[in-house]
């Protein structure tokens, strides 16, 4: 029988410690406990798996990614433990166990989780934990061989998947939606993402949520898209939260929501102990904001969150965004909405982002070029702008040749152009088709 190695703050002995406790899914406004180590800290305390876990040393725990960083590693010191068992709110203070010592006792009387653990904050290895019986082990080292290429990984991650562990799962699914290690299977991948999602894990929500949006390994579904969106959302995943909002703002899957959308979108800005902000939420909350979309307007909160987003550090994949988000700023700096005019700022920024690629840029330069009647450059950016496929920036440049400003009259390039701007979107362009 396994005995909890108590210890208080100024027991030298004791320099990381643990409260034996595994998190699971979020449940309300905590996350359920999905293991209590036997005899540990808090199975002593009378903790019990199920248990909602609502906060730890006066820390709101809200995510179920934030446990492991609450439970292990810790000082030596009691901490107050509060945790909502039959809708009743109890209050324990745990006086921590040494935790290599707890883990590694525990992991030789055959606990699997305990030699994951083991793995995770000393010298075992997740290969010997996957075969001690730890699902989650398995999904570690499964993700190690096939991050090496090793054809051993699908193997090993099914037996996470089999064993209940989400992100064996999910690493497994990934594996078939993009034919990495095994034949390319949106059926399967579709499957494998469910059954994570099932058991937890939000990533495994999220790529199910995508692949029903888009048609793979099932009829394309909105309504299903929308749901596990939001249940990765609630889980931490802020590209799920944008994504959601996406749906919502254009009654796609669900009743059209500007409301919702916008509160997704900040959701999906604002980011999660799990996960950075998403910059594309960012975007899509500055243009609510600026609009009076799903909130009040309110040029002023636009322009600040468009500037914020623009100085974030982002990695490539996020960069396109970024820079939008730069050059929105920039028009308010023109036009001097919600901050104080500053054009030359506001073109400058306009400019580097019409060179990246960002269609906005451009039309914001050729609107400026437009104003002060120089329709020659006008039309070479609109024309920049509507190759990016800006709906606005076509309309205007087939106004400019049915008008014969800064290129010659050409009623036919006009319509093309209106049809193109038409098909964008832009209502007043289909009138002149």
């Amino acid at each position: 029988m396994l005995l909890a190695l108590g210890c208080a703050a100024r027991d030298s002995s004791c320099e990381k410690s643990a409260l034996g406790i595994e998190g699971g899914v979020k449940q309300g406004e905590g996350v359920l406990i999905a293991e209590v180590l036997p005899r540990g800290p808090a199975d002593l305390a009378g903790i019990r798996r199920g248990d909602v876990l609502l906060s730890i040393g006066g820390r709101a725990v809200r995510f179920a990614c934030e446990v492991p960083t609450l439970v292990f590693n810790r000082d030596c010191a009691p901490v107050a433990l509060v945790v909502s068992r039959d809708g009743a709110k109890i209050e324990k203070t745990i006086t921590p166990a040494e935790q290599e010592s707890l883990y590694r006792s525990a992991c030789d009387a055959q606990d699997p989780t305990a030699c994951f653990r083991l793995a995770w904050f000393a010298d075992a290895t997740y290969e010997d934990a996957c075969n001690r019986g730890s699902g989650e082990a398995c999904a570690v080292y499964g993700y190690v061989l096939m991050e090496a290429r090793n054809a051993e990984a699908v193997e090993v991650l099914e037996r996470a998947c089999d064993r209940g562990s989400g992100a064996g799962c999910t690493h497994l699914a990934y594996l078939y939606v993009t034919g990495v290690l095994v034949a390319k299977n949106d059926i399967r991948a579709l499957d494998f993402y469910t059954r994570g999602c099932n058991y937890g894990d939000a990533r495994g929500c999220y790529n199910m949520g995508v692949l029903h949006d888009q048609g793979r390994g099932a009829s394309m579904s909105a309504a299903r898209a929308v749901t596990a969106y939001e249940k990765a959302c609630a889980a931490g995943v802020s590209m799920a939260c944008t994504d959601a909002g996406f749906l919502y703002e254009r009654g796609l899957g669900a009743m059209k929501d500007p409301v919702r959308a916008a509160e997704m979108y900040r959701l999906g800005c604002e980011g999660s102990p799990c996960e950075p902000p998403n910059i594309v939420g960012c975007v899509n909350l500055g243009k609510a904001y600026r609009d009076g979309t799903g909130v009040t307007k309110d040029p002023a909160r636009a322009a600040e969150i468009f500037r914020t987003t623009c100085e974030r550090k982002v990695d490539a994949a996020e960069e396109g965004s970024r820079v939008r988000a730069c050059v929105l700023f920039g028009a308010f700096q023109i036009s001097g909405f919600g901050v104080p005019e500053d054009v030359e700022a506001g073109l400058a920024r306009s400019a580097d982002g019409c060179a990246r690629g960002d269609a906005v840029g451009c039309f914001n330069i050729a609107s400026n070029h437009a104003f002060r009647k120089d329709f020659t450059r006008a039309a070479e950016f609109y024309k920049k702008a509507c190759d990016g496929d800006d709906a606005e920036s076509c309309y205007e440049l087939g106004v400019l040749y049915d008008e014969a400003k800064g290129v010659p009259y050409d009623s036919v390039r006009s319509s093309a152009l209106f049809r193109k701007a038409c098909d964008g979107g832009l209502a007043k362009a289909c009138a002149e088709r």
